[in-house]
């Protein structure tokens, strides 16, 4: 059964982090095989990425939609960003469109909309392994399409990496990488249908449409590692670590780039997102672990009146926004005064924070924070001095300064 979400995140979220060693997927990710949605899966052992554990195996030469990914309710996040990984592996035997000498139509990626805008990345100059990809959607003037080279060819019985990010908003946004490779990137695409449009069945990895379908043989693939996530940007070039990697954590939020002002104003966020765990369920209540990591927060330099000294968060200014997603919603300061630029780090996430139990030790990311700049005086005027002359300076004594 697909399950559409009908609320859409107002804040970075994890959407899936699956590397299928269990044999095992949940809603919002679905695949078609054959026959239905999430039927007759196989999970395979002896392709794995990696080389241990479990992948998904499927067989175009079943049909066309094997193997088809799709996101529940993914017209939910499109227009806070959508950041797609996983890994894809042809079998050394797989025949691609181009070797069969048929129309090129393996799909990428397509988001269908609901009049055909339909945004699509396709495989092209496939014989031996793509080595293009045709890029296209409709715009404000009709139709726009780019084909991009892959860098290198998409070989066979190789795993490759594959790298999308979405947004359809205002300013909308592509960008494509394969192998850590920029395809394609634009950060001003105008993408003519709004985010809405794109509802139902949207495939983030898309299916082998109608182009001759493979000899029995001939028509394995796999796919492993899937990472989804939804408002926190472009995360092409630094992404997060593999499904089943280490936990890690960043600290992004609107704090960055604020003023002295607006931190004695309150108001601004210091937001926690975590990879590989999750945060425990009585996060940001009044328990231990809420105490550490607000303790954890701190500003570099030495003031009188800095962060530690004035920035006085409790529990209540501390939210667990979802599993993966800790708020700080700073309180106003009356006296924070520094006199230069301070930059707010988040040392670690306490293993009394995380289900796993085990402490993120380096947490990437940072908030700065300008400090207010005191004018300058202004030069003594020399109007009315004949030429040779100098204006005076003294000092607070009263003595002449040279």
């Amino acid at each position: 059964m697909l399950i559409l979400l009908s609320v859409a995140p107002t804040s970075a979220s994890t959407l899936v982090s699956e590397n299928f060693d269990d044999q095992a997927y949940v809603s919002p990710l679905n695949y078609y095989n054959v026959t239905g949605y999430n039927q007759n899966i196989i999970y395979d052992s002896t392709n794995a990425y990696g080389g241990s554990g479990y992948c998904l195996k499927f067989d175009h030469s079943l049909g066309y939609l094997a193997g088809l990914g799709i996101l529940s309710g993914f017209d939910t996040y499109v227009d806070e960003g959508v950041y797609v990984r996983y890994w894809l592996k042809y079998d050394a035997d797989y025949l691609f469109p181009g070797d069969m000498g048929v129309f090129e139509n393996l799909k990428m990626f397509k988001l269908a909309g609901a009049i055909g805008w339909d945004v699509e990345f396709i495989y092209k100059g496939s014989a031996g392994g793509p080595s293009a990809l045709y890029v296209y959607w409709n715009d404000s003037d009709g139709y726009q399409s780019y084909q991009p080279a892959l860098g290198e060819r998409l070989l066979t019985d190789e795993w490759h990496k594959i790298e999308i990010y979405i947004k359809i908003a205002a300013t909308s946004i592509i960008h494509i990488q394969v192998d850590d490779y920029d395809i394609y990137e634009n950060t001003n695409a105008d993408i003519r249908a709004d985010a809405s449009d794109y509802t139902g069945t949207q495939q983030f990895m898309s299916i082998r449409a109608s182009t001759g379908t493979p000899p029995s043989g001939n028509g394995f693939f796999y796919t492993d590692n899937v990472t989804i996530i939804t408002n926190e940007g472009d995360l092409c070039d630094s992404e997060p670590v593999e499904s089943g990697g280490a936990a890690t954590a960043t600290l992004t939020g609107t704090l960055n780039g604020s003023s002295e002002e607006d931190v004695v104003a309150g108001g601004k966020t210091l937001i926690v997102n975590i990879y590989n765990d999750t945060l425990i369920a009585d996060f940001g209540t009044d328990i231990q672990c809420t105490a550490d990591i607000i303790a954890a927060l701190t500003g570099s330099g030495s003031y009188a009146s800095g962060w530690e000294e004035e920035m006085a968060m409790t529990y209540a200014d501390v939210v667990r926004t979802s599993d993966t997603v800790g708020t700080f919603n700073l309180p106003a300061t009356t006296g924070y005064d520094v006199d230069s630029n301070q930059t707010i780090t988040l040392g670690s996430v306490p293993a009394s924070c995380l289900t796993g139990g085990v402490a993120i030790g380096a947490v990437s990311g940072s908030a700065l924070i300008y400090a207010t700049q005191e004018p300058v005086p202004e030069a003594p005027s020399t109007r009315g001095m004949s030429t040779g002359e100098r204006p005076v300076n003294y000092s607070s004594t009263g003595r002449e300064i040279n």
